[in-house]
């Protein structure tokens, strides 16, 4: 899209910072638009700079919307982990750890009530499918779907 399409289209042009540097930027912009803009280089990863005892925000590279403040400052630099991104039931998540459980997956993205048995169901490019429970590790993949599903009643021991 351009410069003359977004200002027609309402959205008008901000000062913001990236790497110290003053740029011009329509707002919503993406963060394509923004590492394109910072002249990003590859292997490394714009942060959206926050105040206090916060981490800086990942600006991905693609092309979800980016709302900016006027003045507000970006810096880019090596990524600090491999972050994978998955859905849960439709949810968008990132993680940096490579391998999960499906019990931990259970509990931490989907487990609503503990009488309730679950199993994990998962969709991705490398593998048909995969259901279960249970602490023997999955290696997790980008962009991969999982399907928490209840059972039925936890079975009494």
């Amino acid at each position: 899209m351009s410069h003359e399409q977004l200002v027609s289209e309402g959205q008008n042009e901000v000062r913001i910072h990236i790497d110290q540097h003053r740029h011009e930027s329509p707002n919503p912009t993406t963060g394509e638009a923004l590492y394109k803009l910072g002249k990003v280089g590859p292997g490394l990863v714009l942060y959206r700079e926050v105040t206090g005892d916060r981490e800086d925000k990942v600006i991905r590279d693609g092309p979800e919307t980016v709302r900016l403040r006027v003045d507000e400052h970006f810096h880019s630099r090596p990524r600090e982990r491999e972050e994978i991104h998955f859905f849960v039931d439709g949810e968008p998540y990132e993680t940096d750890r490579r391998e999960w459980t499906p019990n931990e997956i259970i509990r931490k993205f989907g487990e609503k009530d503990p009488a309730t048995h679950y199993l994990v169901r998962i969709e991705g490019h490398h593998r048909h499918s995969y259901e279960g429970k249970g602490n023997v590790p999955i290696e997790i993949h980008e962009g991969e779907r999982f399907q928490i599903v209840s059972t039925g009643p936890t079975p009494v021991s």
